[in-house]
């Protein structure tokens, strides 16, 4: 699971254009309320990581909780046109 969307990471002061970069998510931890994910960026499926961010999502025990991390993705501005990949 995971999704794809065009990023944007600033670099040494410029902003750099990653067209289609692939989202995944690669960790998480909490408890029955609260839970922080942790996204890997890559330049493709099986390209290079780019970046590594860190959510705070509040856990509803009735949505498994991957599928939930990716729902709340796709409400972030940064992730807003993602697709499902």
């Amino acid at each position: 699971m995971a999704i794809q969307t065009d990023i944007t990471i600033e670099h040494l002061g410029k902003d750099l254009l990653f067209p289609n970069a692939f989202v995944e998510v690669i960790r998480y931890e909490g408890n029955v309320s609260s839970c922080i994910i942790v996204v890997q960026i890559k330049t493709s499926a099986t390209g290079n990581a780019i970046d590594e961010r860190k959510y705070l999502i509040q856990h509803n025990a009735s949505v498994p909780l991957l599928a939930q991390a990716y729902l709340h993705l796709k409400t972030l501005p940064e992730f807003l046109n993602a697709t499902d990949c």
